[in-house]
């Protein structure tokens, strides 16, 4: 390339807007965008590499998307957060369905067990009313009484005999065979 007349050397359009892009990775925008700034710049070539590394003009700057990276990082933080949110909010549903199931069976486990308790509290009383009518329950005024009652002849059945202590071991050996 040679110089022009006042001793330049010839700069490319796409080359200023490759430079741009280059320096300012933070801009986002279409080409026309970069365009636009280049062509600002291209009007004062004598200081084109100074301006190249400032900011664009405020006439420029408004059609850009100013992303910084740390802004990015910030929405990509905030998107990701909704996405934890609502899996939180998801887990948490469950574990409040798992819960209420729980609950349920618990309390449907629970009466059937106290059902149990209470059938099992009518057979004893049953078993035990049905033990005390065919056992005979003898007190202490019943046994006195017995001791006091004596053994007499049954006349009226006996046709003659005696069968005064026929329960009594002790007396089979009077008894003739």
């Amino acid at each position: 390339m040679h110089p022009d007349r006042k001793g330049m050397f010839p700069i490319r359009f796409n080359d200023i807007i490759a430079r741009l892009k280059e320096l300012h990775p933070q801009l986002q925008g279409e080409d026309v965008i970069w365009s636009s700034w280049a062509g600002v710049l291209l009007r004062n070539q004598e200081t084109l590499e100074e301006q190249i590394r400032l900011p664009p003009p405020p006439e420029v700057t408004l059609y850009f998307e100013r992303q910084t990276q740390s802004e990015q990082q910030l929405h990509n933080v905030r998107h990701s957060l909704r996405i934890a949110s609502e899996l939180a909010k998801d887990q948490q549903d469950a574990i409040e369905d798992l819960m209420k199931a729980f609950e349920y069976s618990y309390l449907d486990l629970r009466n059937q067990l106290l059902e149990q308790k209470r059938n099992i509290k009518v057979y004893k009383r049953t078993i035990s009313s049905v033990l005390n009518a065919l056992t005979p329950i003898e007190t202490a005024s019943a046994s006195s009484f017995l001791g006091s009652v004596e053994n007499v002849n049954d006349d009226d059945h006996s046709n003659g005999e005696s069968i005064a202590g026929d329960d009594n071991p002790d007396d089979w050996s009077d008894r003739e065979e």
